[in-house]
């Protein structure tokens, strides 16, 4: 792995280019030799910094999920605005967004890696008491926080767009309702099983 800061800058670089690649043409349909091109490295260099393109999008992952990390709320008033930041992040990683939905049906590590994404956003609505998302949650509440919030915010950035545009209303009143009815699906999860 690169040691020194031009390596490092290198590193940089190629991910930058893996993200502008796989947003373009998916993670799927992308090729390591057209994110060497993007990167204007050889696919040798790739290689040496990175043991496959799925290397590359799980380094994507881990700065997303760092990134969701440092926006947590403290406060219930900062909620929707930190929902409005999440579609946004959501929305502007699609690829990524894509990427972990369609392995976590498949792939337990992927599954994980979704849990590792909401498991701070968990322990902020549960009082913020750190590691409560891995204590003995009440099934119920665990199965409404996944099944009725985390899955529904990963998937409305994925369709907002669609079902605005299908639906004739703006994106920012979609959005607004969905944030709306979001906290009052989670208020009503949080309250009745903690």
């Amino acid at each position: 792995m690169a040691k020194n800061k031009m390596g490092l800058k290198t590193k940089s670089i190629i991910l930058e280019a893996a993200q502008t690649i796989f947003r373009r043409d998916g993670y799927d349909d992308c090729r390591v030799d057209d994110i060497a091109t993007e990167a204007g490295v050889t696919k040798a260099m790739i290689y040496y910094h990175y043991e496959s393109k799925e290397d590359m999008m799980m380094q994507l992952i881990e700065g997303m999920v760092t990134t969701i990390h440092e926006a947590l709320p403290l406060e219930p008033q900062q909620m929707p605005d930190h929902l409005h930041q999440m579609i946004q992040l959501w929305d502007e990683n699609q690829e990524i967004t894509s990427f972990l939905v369609s392995r976590a049906f498949k792939d337990p590590i992927m599954f994980q890696t979704l849990q590792k994404i909401v498991a701070p956003f968990y322990d902020a609505l549960l009082q913020g008491n750190e590691g409560t998302f891995n204590k003995p949650l009440e099934q119920t509440l665990h199965q409404d926080l996944f099944f009725f919030n985390t899955l529904p915010m990963i998937f409305f950035p994925l369709l907002q767009h669609r079902f605005a545009e299908k639906y004739n209303i703006s994106p920012s009143k979609v959005e607004e309702q969905f944030i709306n009815q979001f906290i009052n699906v989670l208020s009503k999860s949080t309250s009745q099983k903690t």
